[in-house]
């Protein structure tokens, strides 16, 4: 299955501030969009949980868990000291390619504030590192464990 990338999400708010404590209206999401593996990943942190989603063409895997108070705490941590909120996008003259994945990592609390990934973001290069980092780090924390 072909797939066009039709956009790149970056919405940078420069107001926005990631929260000391976890709330009950903060919630962090990071996706994959599908490229020619057709495979799609979709993770969503909550108040109290987090949801894995992973879909590889019509086959849909879900797994969810409980976020401790901890685990919070650990993430936000992570995030803030990456200054994950700071992170700024150079335009880029780059067009969307054919059957290319896509990622990005969005949070929302009174405020939406979203950084994307794929050929046609661009970071200077710790920003760059930063997203990498943070990007991988809420991925493989919520990824279904291996027994």
């Amino acid at each position: 299955m072909r797939n066009l990338l039709l956009f790149t999400l970056i919405l940078i708010d420069s107001d926005f501030k990631l929260p000391n404590t976890w709330t009950k209206d903060f919630k962090i999401v990071l996706y994959t969009t599908p490229g020619m593996k057709d495979e799609a990943v979709n993770i969503t942190y909550t108040f109290d949980s987090c949801e894995y989603v992973k879909r590889e063409g019509t086959i849909k895997k879900t797994t969810a868990f409980a976020l401790t108070t901890s685990q919070k705490n650990e993430i936000l941590k992570k995030l803030t000291d990456l200054k994950i909120d700071k992170i700024k996008s150079i335009k880029s003259q780059k067009k969307p390619m054919m059957d290319e994945s896509s990622s990005g990592i969005c949070f929302y609390d009174t405020k939406e504030f979203c950084l994307g990934g794929g050929s046609i973001t661009n970071y200077n290069e710790q920003d760059s590192k930063n997203y990498s980092i943070a990007y991988n780090y809420l991925l493989e924390f919520a990824e279904p464990k291996k027994k």
